[in-house]
């Protein structure tokens, strides 16, 4: 008998868990326009600013949820030319046609061997660096 009687209690703490559940009336939905999806890229969550154009960096696609905010802006900023030390740092547009839209950027700089990535690193740590380096040499005025 006393294996019924737990089983019934079972059942009756089930039931008794499911009207409150119905009581409490229905779970609130969140629309996938107002859904604010939170990455380490976006910790707040707001909508993301998106690339101009194709953006790649020494052949390599950049993906818009892997780029902060600030790259993606400054990423949109940039023009063609050289840039960084010694003038090393080239960003290219290639035009896929008639149509402005189908630009695409490219941004190299050498990193074939160690010594040019060590290169690299004591002028930009990181991404957000180097596009900061090159947005303010763009503002620069030109010597003449």
């Amino acid at each position: 008998m006393s294996e019924t009687k737990t089983r019934d209690d079972r059942i009756a703490d089930a039931l008794e868990a499911l009207t409150k559940k119905s009581e409490a009336g229905p779970v609130p939905q969140i629309s996938i326009t107002r859904f604010k999806p939170q990455t380490p890229w976006n910790p707040s969550g707001d909508k993301r600013t998106k690339l101009k154009r194709p953006t790649s960096i020494n052949g390599h696609r950049l993906r818009e949820l892997l780029l902060s905010p600030e790259e993606i802006k400054l990423l949109n900023e940039l023009k063609p030319g050289k840039y960084g030390p010694r003038k090393s740092w080239v960003v290219i547009e290639e035009n896929g046609g008639d149509v402005a839209e189908s630009s695409a950027i490219h941004f190299y700089f050498p990193n074939r061997t160690v010594e040019q990535r060590l290169e690299f690193n004591q002028h930009a740590r990181n991404l957000l660096d180097a596009l900061t380096m090159i947005v303010e040499e763009q503002k620069r005025p030109v010597a003449s």
